[in-house]
């Protein structure tokens, strides 16, 4: 059996290895995109748009050639090593039904090592072919894209360049299953490396408990297993049968059967495990391990009385944390690879002040992510997990080059922090406490603007909500502040349990959908209080009574939160 702690950096060499491809991609098509507006002529465009094509694959597929024997190495130690640490840790169980040889000894159980090593070859090589296919289509998409842009008139090469790129890199790479599921490039090598090295030392434990007899297996249990909200006792929901005894055909009292439980299924006879369910055991990204077990042996993850050592709501808790803590570091991520891409972009243009000053404004965005993930970890006893905030192109020369931009736009934040002079003239009038007056004339499509008066109140600042609500913040809410990134994934209960453990008073910003359409509110910490304020109703609630039903809610921290140009273009000062 695997410990669940054993995944941890297990993969990091090879998840480097294909980061330094994605980034390669990201920057080379950069480079194409900006050499192409030296060119003039459709006809000489059109020919040069195949020529990049052709010498971005050669290019690919050269350092996918070189990547390939890497990797393979680097997979072919990784579950030879994982099979051998689960068998020392099954063996002295195996030797209760009889002697046992070690895997590298035992012709079966190579075998086995052997076919889940060339399953693992299969789906890696398609990974890199999807990766190929993906990033030629990229770059001529990212091109014609530019090319109608500039034709009808919308915009500058330079500007229609630059607005693709941002996206692009804002999205990354990513990896489209038949399913129609989407992932990165590095999430779906992650997935794909813990989930074989999870699957082969499970298909060499099974061989062991078939020539064993063994009848029954002990499922491993962990701290933040996977938990579903909707279905708390269902297949998807790990908390629900970590930590026990399953017998592998039939069922006891105190052993139910492995497959209904579990979704895992063991043939006693060939030593076969199949993943009947990709939600449960041994399933896509699945921590768990299960051993053979003798009844007459004690549970390590139960008491004396028979109860989970672990606590299923604290279990819970740690879950929606790491939840969070992915998040942030995917938001870490996307912004290396958004420097990366202006990099380019500075270098193609350097006298042009906006693309400046949006690498400053990047470079900010990183430090005050870097700060809130590093604060994050240390209030919640987390471990901070570097090899997930990685970007093989961002080096140490990056990193000083953002930190010293993100020192010069600090200064022009901490002065004069999103806010216009005309609003800081307001600072030191009476502010009318009476919430309703955020939005005078009672509109109902500003509620995202109304969030940014309510917090500019707080702030001092005698400010109200525009009746036109702003397009941009009625589909994106959180772009009316600068370096906030939204959160999901989180009911309302969990969002005020959180919010409950912050330090001092606070204030976030919630975006939810109902029965009628999407709305925005307020849940504010003050005290020990803990209350919902709709500023375009002008209601106050306490969070228990709001009864508002909440669908896929969204929600970021406002109280520290700078405000952004659009933020700002929904507000005006108060007459």
């Amino acid at each position: 059996m695997l410990t669940p702690d054993y995944f941890y950096g297990k993969s990091d060499k090879l998840i480097e290895m294909y980061q330094d491809l994605e980034d390669w991609i990201l920057q080379d098509i950069a480079m194409r995109l900006v050499a192409a507006g030296s060119l003039s002529g459709t006809a000489d465009r059109e020919l040069w748009k195949l020529q990049q094509m052709g010498l971005h694959r050669q290019e690919i597929i050269k350092r996918i050639s070189q990547l390939t024997e890497k990797s393979r190495n680097e997979v072919r130690r990784l579950l030879r090593d994982s099979v051998l640490t689960s068998f020392s840790d099954d063996q002295s169980v195996l030797e209760r039904f009889a002697s046992v040889q070690p895997p590298l000894q035992n012709n079966a159980v190579i075998t086995v090592m052997n076919a889940e090593l060339m399953k693992t070859f299969g789906e890696l090589s398609n990974l890199t072919n999807t990766t190929i296919d993906q990033s030629q289509k990229n770059l001529l998409n990212l091109l014609n894209e530019v090319d109608f842009r500039v034709a009808s008139g919308l915009q500058s090469y330079s500007s229609a360049i630059c607005e693709v790129l941002d996206r692009y890199a804002e999205n990354g790479m990513n990896v489209n299953y038949p399913t129609g599921s989407r992932r990165s490039l590095e999430a779906a090598v992650r997935c794909c490396i813990v989930t074989s090295m999870n699957q082969t030392a499970a298909q060499v434990t099974n061989k062991y408990i078939m020539e064993a007899g063994a009848e029954y297996v002990l499922v491993s249990a962990h701290m933040g297993a996977r938990h579903d909200k909707n279905n708390p006792t269902g297949l998807q929901s790990h908390d629900w049968w970590q930590g026990k005894v399953y017998k592998i055909r039939g069922s006891d009292p105190d052993a139910p059967n492995l497959l209904e439980a579990t979704g895992y299924d063991i043939n006693p006879q060939t030593g076969e495990g199949h993943v009947v369910n990709p939600l449960g055991l041994h399933g896509y990204n699945c921590r768990h391990s299960h051993k053979p077990w003798d009844k007459s042996l004690s549970n390590p993850y139960v008491d004396a009385n028979g109860n989970p050592k672990i606590d299923v709501h604290e279990s819970q808790q740690l879950y929606d944390l790491q939840q969070q803590q992915r998040a942030m570091e995917r938001a870490i991520r996307k912004t290396k690879r958004q420097l990366l891409v202006k990099e380019q972009e500075l270098k193609a243009y350097p006298d042009d002040e906006n693309i400046r000053s949006d690498y400053d404004k990047l470079a900010y965005k990183l430090r005050m992510q870097n700060r809130k993930y590093g604060e994050f970890c240390a209030e919640n006893n987390l471990q901070r997990q570097y090899d997930r905030v990685k970007v093989a192109g961002f080096k140490k020369e990056q990193a000083k080059s953002a930190n010293g931009r993100a020192t010069a736009y600090s200064n022009y934040a901490s002065k004069y922090n999103g806010v216009p002079n005309a609003w800081m003239k307001t600072k030191g009038q009476k502010i009318d406490p009476n919430i309703k007056v955020i939005n005078p004339n009672f509109s109902n499509e500003n509620c995202a603007s109304g969030v940014v008066a309510y917090e500019m109140r707080q702030r001092g600042l005698n400010i109200v909500a525009k009746d036109k609500g702003i397009l941009e913040l009625m589909q994106e809410p959180w772009k009316a502040w600068e370096n906030v990134e939204p959160i999901e994934g989180l009911s309302k209960h969990d969002i005020i349990e959180l919010i409950k453990a912050e330090h001092g008073n606070c204030r976030y910003e919630l975006a939810f959908e109902h029965k009628y359409g999407a709305h925005c509110v307020v849940l504010e910490k003050y005290g020990k209080t803990i209350s919902v304020v709709d500023p375009q109703t002008g209601d106050r609630y306490n969070a228990d009574e709001y009864k508002v039903e909440m669908n896929n809610i969204l929600f970021w921290k406002i109280s520290d939160a700078e405000v952004s140009k659009d933020g700002v273009r929904g507000c005006r000062t108060m007459n």
